[in-house]
């Protein structure tokens, strides 16, 4: 099969679900995109030592270099889409618990290895690597420390309000210079934790480039094609502390308190101008209906002149007479 459609079957058999999951209520999104993460993680793991496309003799993609450019491509994806600060801290947590899934699976392997049991394997060396708990650790510091970087980089220039072509088309190259990055940092940091292995930076490079360049590009389609999800994202605000730690419940119950008690505040009757359409505050000063309107919501009216309003229709009436 010629190299380029293997590389666009990729592409489909990896975006496909994603763009499926859109089809469904937001709160199923969350739900299968969780497990779509959860798959493409442990297929990272697995593809790594099990498969590599030759393009050609200097020329070498990884499996686990392929998948995990799916995997970045699904978690900021979701995060685009449902850009609540908990949305994030729960998938870092997930990612946390698929590590901790490998470790477990590695102290499994271990024991089944090292027993009595006549077990029939492939030898691969280098998957055996990867079940460790150096790299473990690793690999999950590298891709919480990844994605917080693409959302810190998309806060601080999301901070002045543009074009949505021009905010679509700087998710798309960060997102691919942070796979880059990932490139280099991945075979170095392996290489470092087991000296007995060799990972190549070149074809990291290669695979990150490629892939993270082609689910960039999808990226980019499908926030010009939806412009809402972008607009959403764009228009909460919050710390970027958040992505971190919760509310303190002491400040929430605080907020929640001088909410009712504003709303209290509001649905008491209050005196406005039959004629100018003033309302007279609290403080016994009259003011014009759209400042005060401006500051305040859920307000019931009840009707009747203010003192110049009043001194109007007075000489008015005197006028009559």
């Amino acid at each position: 099969m010629n190299s380029i459609i293997v590389i666009l079957l990729h592409f489909a058999i990896y975006a496909f679900p994603i763009f499926f999951i859109t089809l469904f209520k937001p709160k199923y999104q969350l739900y299968f995109s969780y497990a779509y993460l959860g798959a493409v993680f442990c297929l990272t793991k697995i593809f790594n030592s099990l498969y590599s496309l030759q393009l050609s003799k200097n020329f070498l993609l990884n499996g686990g270099d392929i998948a995990y450019s799916a995997l970045m491509f699904a978690a900021i994806f979701l995060v685009l889409t449902h850009p609540e600060p908990e949305n994030v801290r729960n998938l870092i947590n997930f990612i946390f618990i698929l590590n901790l899934f490998i470790s477990l699976l590695f102290i499994l392997l271990n024991g089944v290895f090292a027993s009595n049991v006549n077990v029939i394997y492939l030898d691969y060396s280098e998957m055996i690597v990867e079940f460790s708990y150096k790299s473990v650790l690793y690999s999950y510091l590298l891709i919480s420390g990844e994605l917080l970087l693409l959302l810190f980089t998309f806060r601080l220039f999301f901070q002045k309000k543009k074009h949505n072509l021009l905010l679509s088309g700087v998710i798309t190259i960060i997102f691919i210079i942070i796979m880059i990055l990932d490139g280099i940092l991945y075979p170095v940091g392996i290489n470092i934790l087991f000296s007995g292995s060799n990972l190549s930076i070149k074809y990291g490079i290669y695979a990150k480039l490629i892939f993270g360049g082609g689910f960039g590009l999808l990226l980019f389609i499908y926030l010009n094609l939806f412009p809402s999800k972008l607009e959403k994202f764009t228009s909460i605000q919050f710390s970027f502390i958040r992505y971190f730690l919760p509310p303190k419940r002491k400040s929430l119950l605080k907020k929640y308190e001088d909410a009712k008690k504003e709303i209290n505040e509001l649905r008491t009757i209050l005196p406005i101008c039959s004629k100018c359409k003033k309302i007279r505050t609290d403080e016994g000063y009259w003011e014009q209906l759209e400042e005060y309107l401006a500051k305040h919501n859920d307000v019931y009216f009840s009707h009747s002149y203010c003192p110049s309003c009043a001194k109007e229709i007075m000489d008015e009436i005197d006028k009559e007479k």
